[in-house]
């Protein structure tokens, strides 16, 4: 099953116990479970993909990862591992990252995982940036809604 969400750690989390991972502010996390609203079960994103990294982490202590766009899907993509995503012709996919070139992870909405990047094409009118280079969506809507306001005054 592809993964749930990604986020972004907000904080340092040093583990109490085996069953938890440590993480520092910046880490990039897989979202496994989430149906303990307190803690989550997550995989830290490492260089290595064979690294298993695997543990229970606050949820307060994350956030979701920015995006960096959207692609839209090219072929039908039929998952072969656990964290790939699946998707159909025409599908329109966010964007989370595209560290490599081979391989991008996109979410569907209800799951994230990886794709074949020549399955894929960046939508018109998208640019594709790392996550420090973007604004969430509510710090867009927000920027917006100022913006709205200081036009009607």
């Amino acid at each position: 099953m592809p993964f749930l969400k990604v986020c972004v750690a907000l904080y340092d989390y040093e583990a109490n116990t085996e069953e938890e991972l440590a993480i520092k502010e910046n880490d990039v996390l897989y979202i496994l479970e989430d149906d303990d609203p307190e803690w989550w079960k997550a995989k830290l994103k490492t260089a290595d993909p064979n690294d298993l990294h695997i543990g229970l982490v606050p949820s307060n202590y994350v956030e979701p990862l920015p995006t960096s766009g959207t692609v839209l899907g090219l072929y039908k993509y039929d998952a072969t591992t656990e964290e790939e995503l699946a998707f159909e012709e025409g599908d329109t996919l966010t964007l989370y990252e595209q560290d490599d070139p081979d391989w991008f992870l996109v979410g569907n909405g209800s799951h994230v995982g990886f794709v074949p990047g020549n399955y894929v094409e960046s939508s018109a009118g998208q640019e594709s940036h790392s996550h420090d280079d973007q604004q969430t969506q509510e710090q867009y809507d927000e920027d917006y809604a100022e913006d709205q306001q200081e036009e009607d005054q």
